[in-house]
């Protein structure tokens, strides 16, 4: 994650930095940037889940955009392999942004993982 920065993130989600600014009275971009890195970082019972996500018992679904370069393949088999029957879908042709770059798409699988689990 060293190479996570607010110049980073801007240059990647120009659209969310500036909803983030307008939307907050005292927006502080390279503090919620290095505040998100240091969830992530975390590995006490505050932070970052890790093996907590191994107690999800409710329907759970994890997608990833195919060209995601926040979380890769490796990742989310991961994540997937630690809650119990989890389903998984890797978005074709998208990148971290997929439910944005490909909304009909990651639509239809939301909601056909919904009817799956319903009741």
């Amino acid at each position: 994650l060293s190479g996570l920065t607010a110049e980073f993130w801007l240059s990647r989600f120009a659209d969310d930095v500036a909803l983030y600014e307008a939307s907050n009275p005292k927006p502080d971009f390279p503090k919620l940037v290095d505040a998100v890195k240091a969830v992530w970082l975390d590995t006490t019972e505050s932070g970052y889940p890790h093996k907590l996500v191994e107690k999800i018992s409710c329907p759970t679904l994890v997608m990833r955009g195919d060209n995601d370069f926040l979380f890769s393949l490796d990742e989310a088999a991961a994540l997937k392999s630690k809650i119990t029957g989890c389903s998984f879908a890797n978005i074709p042709l998208t990148g971290h942004s997929s439910h944005q770059e490909s909304p009909e798409l990651v639509g239809k699988m939301l909601e056909q993982f919904l009817l799956q689990h319903k009741n």
